[in-house]
């Protein structure tokens, strides 16, 4: 009896013990449940496009580029980043602008546009994310711009669609001239307003680019540029479409291909001629008889004289030193500036005799027997 009173008491003890720990446990666990809950923290950050149902309603068009502008408000916080959240298709949109600059509108209002092109008929705006530090509390913020599908048309549908959209396109002058026994060469000024040139082509030409001074003005937002395409004799008339921008529209540009020395509307800078040369020789000339008439009036004083010698003696340099003779080899082209993409101004048919007038890098300036000054390169002469 001893024995179990004991161990009856023993037993209490410890569910009295168990009871107590239990006490303790359920007590800590309500005293976590009853804290008060985290704070809610304060946006810091907002980031949208501002003519978002513009983007969303109006079409676009595959090759074109297109801008997206962001609003950002900062309140009391420091910028950190901008990235794009998912990754873009490439087959369909490409950004080009990879880190524009966040420009200051307001206090604290701030503004960056982000250059897409389109590539695909699924082309979309991909979300973007923004994070900022919040300068009193300590914490990272973030807004997110949301994903847009835009309303993409597929301009190649026609035929005759040059691959080229601008707000305006036009022809100042153009000129077709004999490139070799079976083609043409058209060289056309075109000015433009917001043009998209990087994937301009003519389907009937046969060679075809940019003068080389107008690879830089393609990138502006309006100007002109020259262009040149190599054509069958047998294309007559050229002629196909842009896109016009400010109408949504076709248009058509069109040329004659056949070969004259007074197209309509050509401009003489096109052919550069000798004037300088020519001008100058006869101003010499000129001066030298001044001198000798004033040699024989005055009594003839040896001053006049000389000074007469001198001009005459410049006129037979100009002939005689400054022009170097030289034979240009057949079917060479001759370009309008000293380089490679450089428009063609022609092509010499057989072994052409030349003056050389100076030289620049690997290429001569040279004055052909139509007096028209180009630039050959070096090795094609002899």
């Amino acid at each position: 009896m001893t024995f179990c009173a004991h161990s009856i008491k023993i037993i209490k003890t410890i569910g009295l013990i168990l009871s107590l720990l239990a006490t303790f446990l359920v007590a800590d666990l309500v005293a976590e449940n009853t804290h008060d809950p985290e704070e809610i923290k304060a946006k810091v950050v907002y980031v949208k496009i501002p003519r978002l149902e513009d983007l969303e309603n109006n079409p676009v068009y595959i090759g074109q580029t297109i801008g997206v502008t962001y609003d950002l408000l900062l309140f009391d916080a420091e910028f950190l980043e901008a990235k794009i959240k998912d990754e873009l298709d490439k087959t369909q949109i490409e950004l080009l602008s990879k880190m524009p600059k966040w420009k200051k509108v307001e206090k604290e209002l701030f503004r960056a546009t982000y250059y897409y092109k389109i590539k695909g008929i699924k082309a979309s705006i991909p979300p973007l994310e923004v994070s900022a530090f919040s300068n009193k509390d300590k914490y990272i913020d973030y807004s997110i711009a949301p994903k847009v599908t835009l309303q993409v048309t597929d301009l190649s549908k026609n035929p005759r669609y040059a691959n080229v959209m601008a707000k305006d396109l036009q022809v100042l002058q153009y000129k077709t001239k004999d490139y070799d026994d079976k083609n043409n060469i058209l060289v056309v000024e075109l000015a433009f307003k917001e043009a998209t040139w990087e994937d301009f082509h003519i389907k009937e030409a046969l060679k075809q680019g940019f003068d080389n001074a107008s690879l830089n003005q393609i990138k502006a937002k309006e100007g002109s540029v020259f262009y040149y395409c190599v054509l069958p004799k047998t294309i007559q008339n050229l002629s196909f479409d842009y896109f016009s921008l400010s109408n949504r529209q076709f248009k058509t540009l069109s040329f004659s291909t056949i070969p004259t020395q007074d197209t309509t509307g050509i401009q003489s800078d096109l052919i550069p001629k000798n004037n300088f040369l020519v001008f100058s020789n006869v101003a010499l000339l000129a001066l030298c008889v001044f001198f000798l008439v004033l040699f024989f009036i005055f009594g003839r004083k040896l001053i006049f004289l000389g000074l007469g010698i001198l001009c005459l003696g410049f006129v037979l340099y100009n002939l005689l030193f400054t022009q170097k003779s030289a034979i240009l080899l057949a079917h060479k082209k001759i370009h309008i500036l000293p380089t490679q993409n450089s428009t063609i101004l022609g092509l010499s048919k057989n072994e052409m005799p030349i003056k050389i007038l100076g030289s620049h890098d690997d290429y001569y300036k040279i004055l052909t027997p139509h007096e028209q000054i180009g630039w050959v390169k070096k090795d094609e002469v002899k």
